[in-house]
């Protein structure tokens, strides 16, 4: 594919009728229809678009011609796109086809909204027979987000034309309906099944802006790939049977949460169709998993072209201001894979085609980009300027350029090769045979020698780099000879405002300043190592201690954008190779090697926040920019995993660096996670460890070397008691001299622990058996038990004494989620083979109890994790029930008030300024029938925490009109009312 190719002309589809303005302005809404045969759900070469006081009509994009249409009348509005299922004739029955929308307000212009179905029925050669069927809509419900066809129980394993809608609405509740419109079969809160975090505390502002739904097959292949504990759910109690999965249907929700733009996706399951459809009693949606996209943001018109969910390979693509970013939801915590930025303008809208193509159009060009290598495939010029990749040809179009620019994306047909689209006018064709690659199976990922020289090159400051016509880029010789001079005389107060100035970072020098006025004796030299500062700065001789010189602080932006990352890499790399530097050790060795590969020569802060923010502080960046800058032709020495933390450390024994890097969010790999637990795990009392082999302890393997492994395992086991019982006496045991490390140690833990937490439990098994030992990982238990004990959730239990509530958020409810998911996770880990390692010390009558302590054993660390996890399941139970009673409660107390209320008369309110706006008390439902303070007296709800309502103060006269019901009415009826049962004591 050559780097200037052009699309074929785009070609009108139809021509769109215009709407009449409604409110909302009258807008056009299009979307893909499908064909539902049995449990399949398949894209039909059919458009369906709806417009405001014309109609819902349904295009052919393959003939080019109409094939349905259906009138409204004009004032009708359209508040969201249309949904079209078709089932083929076979077998003697007729094609049908079901046409769902929502309109702003009834048809015939009065009443509450509603959902339109246009069922319709025809035989080869006839016309069709068409009926229209309509739901209102509840008043307390908000807008439709999105209506879709979801296929039921009784049509998987046959052709029945049988399915259910389900309606979703802007504040986060969804409806199901029979495929007629006729019943409501069930209604459920999203909001009330979000998970108790604090970042959704305030869910009941929960507004949805992006619907989409799949099935529990295809979304356990792809958007939750490696999450087991997902996939459990979905599965629940049953085997894993394929039908049960496909026909669980799933919904992601794209919302924000109080107010905020932040951009939060969501992930529900309905419970599986039985016989009965989604009709059972049990059929309620459950909540699967939230992901927050970071740095991502909603806005208004948050649409289809505005976000996409690909559930087969478990990605999101979002249109943001200044480009398109993909992210991976496979883990715990999205990561940002791919960005493109658009050097024109905006991108106005965008389609993904492949897992690695997408389409997007600006204000100047249409562009057909590849996702993984950020470059430009072919392009569509809408106007005489250049375009991103320099070509100049001039072709004539089948539609006008004008309006190519206001494009939206709708579908793309792989089997026609065609991308369609919609303007405020006409259906546009997009063909992309020509320029699409030809490869079997066309939802490979891409190559990279399909994007090799289609890159989007950005400029980069000359002051900063120089353009080798020879070789790549490289920082500039006068500016490489400045820092390099900086870095040898160790300023790293002058070395961090060049780099600051390199990469285009404002400092704040308001503290500095300030202090280098109380401290300026005269001189002239400024020294600083390691982040600590010499007596000597810019022309300055201070009198102060050397750790008390404070650096100029960073303003850092709030997104980078992957084009500043790709034109500051050459410094990025530079500094990483200043911070770091190869070991003596591997000058003459390119093997794997057990000892740490590198060590840390310096701490610059400001940068090192730079390189964590950019996310350039990784293993593979370390070891590329070692290799670029050693100064070694061919240097193919390697970084193993754990290097980079086992250097932190090294350099700052007290963990604080270490504690930056897991804190601030970075993507760490899960080798230098694991690495970081268990250097904090050798600190926490691990310091006698065996070295037997991992594999022996958890596999029956031969004797190694010829000597008998039963003496190890002795040893073994009697140095696992010796751990625990290290870790017991270091955690209760604390020094006091040493309170500031143990916090930063234990928030090196927390940060640990989040961090393993993003990763699938295959992932994190492997990784957990590959960097700790038996022991550690026992000691690891044991931590996480204490955590779990420590955080308040069995403090009812093992507490002699009420304990005070403490100030911070140390023990947030979400970290419970967290430690019970590692608690399962190094269980598994363990293995088999370990707890029969464990069994055999209790069952060796060689083994001394003297030895090896009773209390001490893993049996009872068993025990006692036996203990903690069935205290807190209980405490979960009872905050839970709790939490419901609390509910209730307020939920009477609404009703109370609310029928209260209703029982003010304006007879009372006008003799209350009759008699000079004296208090006069308002008779109400509940002083008639228990009392005045019956209510305020009792100590229990009445049977059902039903309020009996008052009776009401209109009442229909005989001629057809509302009159007011005299006091004398309204006192008779109320002494007909009986409660249903009496507060008085019943003695028999």
């Amino acid at each position: 594919m050559s780097a200037e190719k052009e699309f074929d002309n785009p070609f009108a589809i139809a021509t769109l009728t215009q709407p009449i303005g409604g409110s909302h302005c009258g807008r056009i809404l299009s979307s893909v229809a499908y064909g539902l045969s049995g449990s399949r759900k398949r894209k039909r070469a059919e458009i369906v678009v709806s417009s405001d006081g014309e109609g819902i009509h349904i295009y052919n994009v393959q003939t080019s011609r109409v094939v349905a249409s259906y009138a409204v009348p004009p004032q009708a509005s359209f508040n969201t796109t249309p949904c079209c299922v078709y089932r083929r004739p076979s077998k003697g029955l007729p094609a049908r086809r079901c046409t769902y929308s929502s309109t702003v307000q009834a048809l015939n212009g009065a009443g509450s909204p509603q959902v339109i179905c246009f069922d319709e029925e025809s035989e080869p050669g006839t016309l069709g027979n068409m009926r229209k069927l309509t739901f209102d809509i509840p008043k307390e419900r908000s807008d439709v987000v999105a209506i879709e066809a979801v296929p039921t129980a009784s049509g998987y394993y046959s052709q029945e034309f049988v399915f259910e809608i389900i309606v979703v609405y802007q504040d986060g509740k969804l409806d199901c309906l029979s495929s007629d419109l006729q019943t409501l079969q069930w209604t459920s809160d999203l909001r009330s099944i979000l998970p108790s975090q604090p970042s959704r505390n305030n869910a009941t502002s929960m507004s949805v802006g992006y619907a989409y739904v799949t099935n529990a097959l295809q979304a356990s292949r792809g958007l939750f790939k490696g999450r087991d504990d997902v996939v459990a759910i979905l599965q629940g109690s049953r085997e894993a049977d394929p039908g049960v999965l496909a026909g669980t249907p799933v919904v992601v929700l794209a919302t924000t949460l109080g107010g905020s733009a932040q951009l939060d996706l969501h992930a529900f399951s309905l419970r599986p169709a039985l016989q009965s459809g989604l009709t059972s009693r049990d059929a309620t949606a459950r909540h699967l998993v939230s992901w927050r996209l970071p740095k991502a943001t909603m806005s208004a018109d948050l649409a289809a072209s505005k976000i996409s969910v690909q559930a087969d390979t478990g990605t999101v693509t979002y249109l943001a201001p200044d480009g398109l970013v993909t992210y991976r939801l496979h883990d715990a915590i999205p990561k940002e894979v791919s960005y493109l930025g658009c050097s024109d303008g905006q991108f106005r809208s965008f389609l993904r085609l492949t897992p690695s193509l997408a389409l997007a159009v600006s204000d100047l060009y249409c562009g057909l980009f590849d996702l993984t290598y950020q470059t430009l495939q072919a392009t569509l010029r809408f106007s005489q300027s250049e375009p991103p990749n320099g070509v100049d040809k001039k072709r004539s179009r089948g539609v006008a350029e004008s309006t190519m620019k206001d494009v939206t994306f709708i579908g793309y047909f792989a089997a026609l090769d065609l991308a369609v689209g919609s303007t405020a006018t006409e259906l546009v064709g997009f063909p992309l045979g020509s320029i699409l690659p030809r490869r079997h199976g066309k939802k490979e990922a891409s190559l990279l020698i399909d994007s090799i020289g289609k890159g989007l090159r950005n400029g980069l400051p000359a002051q900063v780099i120089t353009q080798n016509s020879a070789g790549p880029v490289d920082l500039a010789k006068d500016f490489k000879e400045k820092i390099n001079l900086l870095d040898e005389q160790d300023d790293v107060f002058g070395f961090e405002r060049e780099f600051a100035e390199a990469v285009g970072i404002e400092r704040d020098t308001t503290e500095f300043d300030t202090w280098a006025k109380s401290h300026t004796n005269g001189t002239n030299k400024a020294l600083k190592t390691n982040g600590t500062t010499s007596p000597q700065h810019d022309g300055m001789d201070v009198d102060a201690p050397s750790d008390e010189v404070p650096l100029p602080s960073w303003n850092f932006p709030a997104r980078f954008d992957i084009k500043d990352r790709f034109r500051h890499e050459p410094l990025a790399m530079y500094a990483l190779s200043k911070l770091f530097s190869w070991a003596p050790e591997t000058k003459n060795s390119t093997l794997p090697l057990k000892m740490p590969t590198i060590v840390a020569d310096a701490y610059m802060p400001n940068i090192f926040q730079y390189l964590l923010l950019t996310e350039c502080f990784n293993k593979n960046t370390i070891q590329r920019a070692l290799r670029i800058h050693s100064g070694v032709p061919g240097d193919m020495r390697i970084v193993n995993d754990g290097d980079v933390v086992t250097a932190l450390v090294d350099l700052d024994p007290s963990f604080g660096i270490l504690r930056t890097v897991l804190e601030s969010g970075s993507y760490l790999s899960i080798g230098e996670v694991t690495s970081s637990i268990k250097l904090i795990v050798q600190r926490l009392g691990a310091q006698a460890v065996s070295e037997l082999n991992a594999r022996l302890l958890l596999h029956s393997d031969p004797p190694i070397n010829g000597v008998d492994n039963d003496q190890d395992v002795e040893k073994a086991i009697s140095s696992m008691s010796d751990v625990i019982d290290d870790t017991h006496a270091y955690l209760d045991n604390m020094p006091s001299a040493d309170v500031e490390n143990n916090f930063i140690l234990f928030c090196c833990f927390q940060g640990a622990l989040k961090a393993l937490y993003t990763f699938p439990k295959p992932t994190i098994v492997a990784g957990l058996r590959t960097a700790l030992d038996h022991d550690q990982l026992f000691v690891l238990l044991n931590l996480l038990r204490i955590q779990l004990s420590g955080g308040g959730w069995a403090s009812r239990y093992f507490d002699s004494e009420a304990s005070e509530p403490q100030d911070d958020d140390s023990s947030s409810d979400d970290q419970i989620i967290i430690i019970a998911n590692l608690l399962s996770t190094v269980l598994d880990t363990i293995g088999v083979g370990g707890w029969l390692l464990a069994s055999q010390r209790s069952q060796d009558p060689t083994t001394s109890t003297t030895t090896i302590e009773q209390e001490d054993s893993p049996e009872t660390l068993i025990h006692d994790l036996h203990e903690v996890v069935s205290a807190v399941a209980e405490g979960i139970h009872e905050v839970t029930f709790m939490n419901g009673l609390l509910s209730d409660f307020l939920r009477y107390e609404h009703r109370l008030k609310t029928s209260s209320s209703k029982t003010t008369t304006t007879t009372a309110v006008s003799r209350n300024k009759q008699h000079n706006k004296k208090p006069y008390k308002v008779s109400t439902a509940s002083d008639a029938l228990y009392g005045a303070d019956a209510y305020a007296d009792s100590r229990i709800l009445p049977l059902g925490m039903l309020v009996k309502d008052a009776p009401a103060l209109m009442k229909n006269a005989p001629n057809g009109t509302e009159v007011k019901k005299s006091m004398r009415q309204i006192g008779y009826e109320l002494s007909k009312m009986v409660p249903k049962y009496s507060v008085e004591r019943i003695e028999i």
